[in-house]
C-alpha cells in the first residue's frame, strides 16, 4: 500500500520533467512541434489519465470524504483535468483574426485530411460557425 501511494508522486515527477523538456522543445522547434512530441501525443494523455486513476484510488483508500475541504481540493483537480481532456477529445482548432473595431464571424481551420488515398495533405478551409455577436463600446 506505501508503494501505491507514492505512484502518484512519481508521476508528478515525469510529467514536471516531460513539460519541462516540452518547453525546450518549443523554445528550439517552436510550439507546433512541442505539440506533436508532447503535448498532444498519447502517452502524455495517458500520463495524465493514470495519474488521476491513481488518485482516485488513493482518495478512496484514504476515506477523504472524512476531511471536506481536502476533498474539495482534489475534486477540483479532477474537474480540471476531465475538462482538460474533454477539450482534446472534442476541441475545434483555428485561428481567428482580431481586429479593433472590426467584427469577426469567421476563422480559418487547418485540418489534416487526405487529399486523396495515396497523397494526404493539409486543407485550409473557412468555416463561418462562430456566430456575429454586436458589442457596444463603453468608455
Amino acid at each position: 500500500w506505501q508503494k501505491l501511494r507514492l505512484w502518484p508522486f512519481v508521476l508528478l515527477m515525469v510529467l514536471a520533467v516531460a513539460i519541462a523538456a516540452a518547453t525546450l522543445v518549443e523554445e528550439v522547434w517552436g510550439t507546433a512541434a512541442a505539440h506533436r512530441a508532447v503535448y498532444g501525443s498519447v502517452w502524455f494523455t495517458a500520463l495524465w489519465v493514470i495519474l488521476a486513476a491513481l488518485g482516485v484510488r488513493v482518495m478512496l483508500r484514504l476515506n477523504i470524504w472524512k476531511r471536506p475541504a481536502t476533498l474539495a481540493l482534489h475534486l477540483s483537480f479532477l474537474m480540471i483535468l476531465c475538462g482538460a481532456l474533454l477539450t482534446a477529445l472534442t476541441a475545434r482548432r483555428g485561428y481567428l483574426h482580431l481586429r479593433q473595431g472590426v467584427p469577426s464571424s469567421h476563422y480559418a481551420t487547418t485540418v489534416q485530411h487526405p487529399v486523396s488515398p495515396s497523397r494526404p495533405g493539409w486543407i485550409v478551409f473557412i468555416s463561418s460557425t462562430i456566430p456575429a455577436q454586436r458589442h457596444r463600446r463603453t468608455m
